[in-house]
């Protein structure tokens, strides 16, 4: 349960489920592209939709949670939810760029992934029948084998960049939306003036 004292532990916990699904949604993501299927691929994208929707009402929902602990007298300032849902972001692409280091460099190693992934481009590119693609798909095959592994730091930093972006720019229109200003004795008095 939240409460208003607690901004870093509620964060952290709300940005660990956030976390566990998209790990989850990192996974999936990853075994159908490495599995070279076009049908899966396309699956993809509706699995991609759902879970910046699933995403998105979290941060929401965790942000409308935290709202009702502020009273009307406080109200919930739109820094109060921004602050919230950077937090939570910033948690929730830790724990998913651990995922994807474990993945990618401890569980399949990293140049076995690279191999797994060129074999993929280039099954999903021969049975779309487009021999076109085939030069391009080469070309970028061979930057990939030359470019630098990539680091714990950098695939954490990459994931933590990447949910905090999602979180800045959708957090504007939670914030907004459910921002209240504070309602002072004296408004509240002067309204019930006006409508005698």
């Amino acid at each position: 349960m939240m409460t208003k004292e607690n901004f870093w532990s509620d964060a952290a916990r709300c940005g660990a489920v956030l976390g566990l699904i998209l790990s989850g949604s990192f996974l999936v993501e990853t075994a159908c592209s490495l599995s070279g299927s076009l049908a899966l691929r396309i699956f993809l994208v509706a699995e991609s939709v759902a879970v910046a929707v699933l995403h998105y009402y979290l941060l929401h929902r965790y942000t409308r949670q935290r709202s009702q602990l502020y009273s009307r007298e406080e109200g919930f300032l739109f820094m109060h939810g921004y602050a919230f849902i950077q937090v939570i972001s910033i948690f929730a692409g830790l724990l998913v760029g651990c995922t994807n280091f474990i993945l990618t460099h401890l569980v399949i190693g990293y140049d076995r992934f690279l191999e797994l992934y060129s074999q993929a481009l280039v099954e999903i590119a021969s049975q779309s029948g487009n021999s076109a693609l085939m030069g391009p798909l080469n070309q970028m095959i061979g930057t990939l084998q030359q470019a630098e592994v990539p680091t714990l730091f950098d695939i954490i930093f990459s994931n933590v960049f990447s949910g905090w972006l999602f979180g800045a720019v959708f957090g504007l229109i939670i914030s907004g939306v459910l921002a209240r200003r504070p309602q002072l004795f004296g408004e509240q008095n002067h309204k019930k003036d006006d409508d005698e």
